[in-house]
C-alpha cells in the first residue's frame, strides 16, 4: 500500500508543507532576509492564506476544466515556482507574490491527494485517505526543525528552496503517474 500511494502522500506534503513555511517561516523571512519591520512580517502568512482561501474557492473549477491530474501538475508548480520566489525574490514585494502563489498552488493538493487515495482499487474503503493523513502528517512533524536546522547551517532562503524538492518529487511522480496506462 504504502508503494501505490507514496506519490500521494507527497503531493499532500508538498502541499502542506507551504502552510508551515508561511506559518513559521514567513515571517522571519521577511523581517531577517529582506528588512520588513517585525511588526508588519505578519502579512506573508495573511498573504499566503488568502491566496490558498482563493484557490480553494476556485478549486473545484479548475478541476472541471483540467482534470485532477492537470490541476496537480499546475497546482505542484505553482508551489514550486511560488516557494522558489519568495526564498529568492529581492523585494519585499516579490517576496509576498511568491507566497501568495505557493498559496494558490497548495489550495487544492491535500484535498486531491485525499480523493485520488480514497478511488485507489483494490484497497478497502477509505484506508487511502487514513494512509495518506498518517504519511502526511508524520512527515510534517520534522519538516519545521529541518527547516530551521538548514537555515542555521546554510540561510533561510537556502533551506526554503530545498523545501521545493518535496514538490519537485511529487510533481515528477504525477508526470510519471500521469503516462501510464491505468491514471485517471
Amino acid at each position: 500500500m504504502a508503494v501505490i500511494l507514496l506519490p500521494l502522500a507527497l503531493v499532500a506534503l508538498a502541499g502542506i508543507s507551504v502552510e508551515d513555511a508561511g506559518a513559521n517561516w514567513s515571517a522571519v523571512l521577511l523581517a531577517s532576509e529582506r528588512d520588513l519591520p517585525a511588526a508588519s512580517a505578519g502579512i506573508g502568512l495573511s498573504v499566503l492564506l488568502g491566496a490558498q482561501f482563493i484557490g480553494r474557492l476556485l478549486g473545484d473549477r479548475v478541476i472541471d476544466t483540467l482534470g485532477r491530474h492537470g490541476t496537480l501538475l499546475l497546482s505542484l508548480t505553482a508551489i514550486i515556482a511560488g516557494l522558489l520566489g519568495a526564498a529568492r525574490a529581492p523585494t519585499v514585494a516579490l517576496t509576498l507574490a511568491g507566497l501568495a502563489l505557493a498559496g494558490l498552488g497548495s489550495a487544492v493538493t491535500v484535498p486531491i491527494a485525499f480523493a485520488d487515495a480514497d478511488a485507489e482499487p483494490g484497497l478497502p474503503a477509505h484506508s487511502g485517505v487514513t494512509w495518506i493523513s498518517w504519511a502526511m502528517r508524520t512527515a510534517a512533524i520534522g519538516l519545521s526543525p529541518l527547516i530551521g536546522a538548514s537555515s542555521a547551517v546554510f540561510s533561510l532562503p537556502v533551506a526554503l528552496t530545498g523545501l521545493t524538492l518535496i514538490a519537485l518529487i511529487a510533481l515528477v511522480l504525477q508526470v510519471w503517474r500521469g503516462a501510464q496506462p491505468s491514471s485517471r
